[in-house]
């Protein structure tokens, strides 16, 4: 019997040659075997049984029962036959899927069911043309519900140029980039790419993530890599098991405060049922037919002309899916970075992190920005700067003199050893792509 570790490391190794590889899908109209439909089979199935002690099988048969033969031989060599059940489950409900029918999850022990909800919440959606169909939709016999967390950093502008030094501008973006490109992605188990020059640095920056989760939230992050969903730009975009949603959102915004002590960030979550997302907020509460019927109902032009500027050319359809999802997320985060947070809202994350930093008459401005105070018994006064230049005018010392340098609580910048470190590259603020 494989062990759970050979099975954990058997699934990051997949996830991550699906993140880089793009599969062909097999032939047959409606069916997805592309590597999104298997990421995101495998992300919630990993929410779904989290804390199940066969959370990694359904992973490696999520990720493995659309791959082609070989491929997925190989990927289940050594593997125990009830994985190998559960890969041919999920391949003859895509053949029932492509003939336009859908599995039926309710005479199905626990796990297969499971299963079979995931991999449905993960295949293109049927189209549904009225309310009551939603009350014979397998999704919509369940309430299953996963998280959905949103967040990243806001303001960046005023945190990079905070300084009008170059090499301070260029400290300020790679400490954004490297939150941005290594710290939240950690936090689901998404390892840093090894074929890159400073790898091993950015392998010991993932583990000291881990472990300050460990620490700061007293239980062990998350292992799910492909629960993420998008990560660029600066924000990231991932799925999580129910109950997780806050603690992560907590987690991004602690990141950031904790790595540069002033930068803005903002975490949301919010929970959906797995309905929600192929058909966006409460399908089955109000639907295409129920627009319609307001639309035509005269005594309702005002709310009829606010539903027709908010649809525009699209159509309801088309506004009503996944997409709408995130645009609740997006704003949350916008209210959320006003300081406008509801005081009655059950999904409201701790008050933001945000630096109060007092510059009294007394206090000694820092010589680089000009706008926040030095405080010589700070965490970084051990900082040394050679100032060579002083030989240059003549000093009396033959040596270059060490001064001790005293930011304070400046924002954290990078130091010259980083910026002088072969094959690093600060760039703009941001991640690479990972899905989406």
């Amino acid at each position: 019997m494989s062990s759970t570790i050979d099975l954990a490391r058997r699934c990051q190794s997949l996830v991550a040659r699906l993140h880089q590889t793009a599969l062909d899908p097999p032939s047959g109209e409606g069916r997805t075997a592309s590597c999104d439909h298997l990421l995101t089979t495998a992300a919630l199935i990993s929410c779904l049984a989290h804390d199940h002690p066969e959370r990694n099988a359904l992973r490696l048969a999520a990720l493995v029962h659309a791959l082609p033969d070989e491929q997925r031989q190989e990927a289940l060599a050594g593997v125990d036959t009830h994985v190998q059940s559960w890969v041919a489950l999920l391949r003859r409900q895509d053949h029932e899927l492509e003939q336009g029918e859908y599995p039926d999850p309710a005479g199905m022990g626990d796990l297969e069911r499971l299963l079979t909800l995931a991999h449905l919440a993960a295949s293109p959606r049927r189209e549904i043309d009225s309310r009551d169909a939603f009350s014979t939709h397998p999704l919509a016999t369940d309430d299953l519900r996963v998280e959905l967390v949103y967040g990243g950093a806001t303001k960046i502008k005023g945190y990079v140029f905070e300084s009008a030094r170059l090499p301070e501008i260029r400290g300020a973006s790679a400490i954004l980039d490297h939150i941005n490109r290594i710290d939240l992605p950690a936090l689901w188990g998404q390892e840093p790419a090894l074929d890159t020059p400073c790898a091993e640095r950015q392998r010991q920056r993932y583990d000291q993530v881990r472990r300050w989760f460990a620490e700061t939230f007293g239980m062990s992050p998350l292992d799910a890599p492909e629960c993420v969903l998008y990560a660029g730009g600066g924000n990231i975009l991932a799925l999580a098991p129910a109950g997780w949603g806050h603690r992560l959102a907590t987690a991004i915004e602690r990141r950031y405060t904790e790595e540069t002590l002033v930068a803005n960030s903002v975490g949301v979550w919010e929970s959906f049922r797995l309905l929600e997302l192929q058909y966006g907020r409460c399908p089955d509460v109000f639907w295409i037919d129920d627009a319609e019927d307001l639309l035509q109902k005269e005594h309702h032009k005002s709310v009829a002309g606010f539903l027709r500027q908010s649809l525009g050319d699209a159509g309801f359809k088309h506004k009503k899916g996944f997409g709408e999802l995130v645009t609740l997320l997006t704003a949350k985060a916008n209210s959320r970075r006003a300081g406008n947070d509801s005081a009655d809202d059950s999904n409201a994350v701790a008050p933001r992190p945000t630096a109060f930093i007092e510059l009294i008459s007394a206090a000694r401005k820092c010589s680089s920005c000009d706008v926040r105070p030095v405080q010589p018994d700070s965490e970084y006064a051990h900082y040394q700067r050679q100032l060579g230049s002083w030989d240059r005018k003549g000093s009396s010392s033959a040596s270059p003199v060490s001064e001790s340098v005293s930011p304070g609580i400046e924002p954290k910048r990078a130091s010259a050893s980083m910026m002088s470190t072969p094959g690093f590259n600060p760039g703009p603020t941001g991640l690479s792509s990972a899905r989406g």
